[in-house]
């Protein structure tokens, strides 16, 4: 589950059948998020499963997208297998153990209506799955047919 404290006060909270989302509906806001706290939670799960971060693709290509809210199919999500298959270099532990865990817990706060979420994060070229692993996974095993997501749309600068 994402954080964000600070830029909560710009936010709106929207249903999507049960569940709540903390939501962004401006598409500058929804660049200016990617591009700071979802790109360093990426970072900083990229590192620890030891990827080089210089030359990432992903990353490079975020502040090129452009931004918007839009509600998506969660059964047409592709996710990268690449995260999926990941370990924690450190410590061995691997991404999809980690994942179960906080899948349960989230289900739990979801299901009790404790909680609020952000979209998931894609790219829409692929539809990708770039930030949101266990929010979709949590919203798929409990059966929910869509979801909010930001989606990046590439374009030339």
């Amino acid at each position: 589950m994402i954080v964000r404290p600070i830029m909560e006060n710009l936010t709106t909270v929207r249903r999507l059948g049960s569940i709540e989302y903390r939501v962004f509906e401006d598409s500058d806001d929804i660049h200016d998020l990617i591009n700071t706290e979802v790109r360093r939670e990426l970072e900083a799960d990229l590192e620890s499963m030891g990827w080089d971060l210089r030359d990432d693709a992903l990353l490079n290509s975020l502040p090129k997208r452009k931004w918007r809210l839009e509600v998506v199919n969660i059964n047409d999500v592709r996710l990268n297998p690449l995260i999926l298959n990941s370990s924690d270099v450190k410590t061995g532990r691997k991404f999809a153990e980690r994942l179960e865990e906080r899948r349960s817990e989230l289900r739990r706060a979801l299901e009790a209506r404790r909680a609020v979420i952000w979209p998931i994060v894609l790219l829409r070229e692929e539809n990708l799955l770039v930030d949101g692993y266990c929010r979709h996974s949590t919203l798929q095993e409990m059966g929910l047919p869509e979801t909010y997501a930001y989606i990046g749309t590439s374009i030339m600068r």
